[in-house]
């Protein structure tokens, strides 16, 4: 019985790692959480919807989201000129682009650790080193926002923060204490996983004072936290345009939501967990006067966030892979057997 148990669990997980299987399944989950999130939509709230939609509130929303594009990519610039790669200003663009597109297609954005892997090809690893420590700050800045405005909205608003949001961001807070606290044993862990991951990489207290210095760099930080201030912006905008004529309480609303998402990277393009964010924050206090409810602000909001934000760029990028193709430019093979980090280059 032990022995057929096993056998069927194997079984079950070499079908999981069907490459169809995955995307399947992946694509699934996210497509029924959009249904189940958005079943009580109704036509006539699609409508209201549509009608408040205002051209010259959408134009600035998307100049907004524009703009914090463009922090991103002098954040991302700035990463790889410290790593020392030689890149022009169309490099920067073309691999964030790029990157967009791989992370559309991924849960949690994953394919976008791979968005510069043809850099420098002697030097993979590095690039993939250049995306996660771009990816961090992001992340990072997200979080300390997001629990800021949950403090500020119970200290100053008065409205309790969500414990659906309050548990993970302590458990997260309490793992960046002992990573900090245990730095050490930290750096021994991670040439631990290296390893058994076959990455031939070295990780030294040098490569960890790099990173410490990066991430105590001004420049570093103030691209990281313009980037996602004009993201809050822009969906504080978009909330307004909608009826939701508090930019204090939507700014806070966003803040919460876009670091709330962080903890359920499961869903493509964070498509139904985004509305599901904004719905879930904003209904913390009572609307009563607004002609869009709710849950279709939350869907509009996020819809066209989506198409700003994700789409336009990921299509970008797609057009870019497909121009570079054409010119017999072909994007390298990822091979995680090949990718090096060098101590010296850090």
């Amino acid at each position: 019985m032990k022995n057929t148990c096993t056998k069927t669990v194997r079984l079950l997980f070499d079908v999981y790692n069907i490459k169809a299987v995955k995307w399947t399944l992946k694509i699934s989950l996210t497509l029924l959480f959009v249904v189940i999130v958005n079943m009580n939509i109704s036509g006539d709230d699609i409508a209201v919807l549509s009608e408040n939609i205002s051209f010259r509130e959408l134009a600035v929303a998307v100049v907004l989201g524009f703009t914090g594009i463009i922090f991103q990519t002098l954040r991302w610039k700035y990463v790889l000129l410290k790593l020392d790669f030689k890149v022009s200003n169309r490099d920067v663009l073309k691999t964030l682009l790029r990157g967009c597109f791989l992370g559309f297609l991924t849960p949690g954005r994953f394919g976008e650790l791979f968005r510069a892997v043809d850099l420098d090809p002697s030097v993979k690893f590095r690039s993939v080193i250049a995306t996660v420590l771009d990816r961090a700050a992001a992340v990072m800045v997200v979080l300390v926002l997001g629990i800021t405005a949950s403090a500020i909205q119970y200290l100053y608003i008065g409205v309790a923060p969500l414990n659906l949001f309050v548990v993970p961001a302590i458990i997260i807070f309490a793992v960046a204490a002992v990573v900090v606290i245990f730095n050490k044993y930290c750096i021994k862990l991670i040439a631990v996983f290296a390893a058994l991951m076959k990455f031939p990489v070295q990780v030294s207290n040098q490569s960890i004072c790099f990173v410490v210095t990066l991430f105590k760099a001004p420049t570093f930080v103030l691209l990281s936290l313009l980037a996602h201030l004009f993201l809050l912006f822009q969906t504080a905008f978009l909330f307004y345009m909608f009826g939701y004529t508090d930019i204090v309480w939507n700014l806070l609303v966003g803040a919460q939501s876009y670091a709330f998402m962080i903890f359920i990277p499961f869903f493509i393009a964070n498509a139904g967990i985004r509305e599901y964010s904004f719905s879930l924050f904003m209904d913390q206090i009572n609307w009563t006067h607004q002609s869009v409810g709710v849950d279709a602000m939350a869907i509009g909001a996020a819809l066209l966030i989506l198409i700003s934000n994700i789409i336009i760029p990921a299509f970008l990028g797609l057009l870019w892979i497909y121009s570079d193709r054409k010119k017999n430019t072909t994007v390298p093979l990822i091979d995680h057997k090949e990718l090096v980090l060098e101590e010296k280059q850090l």
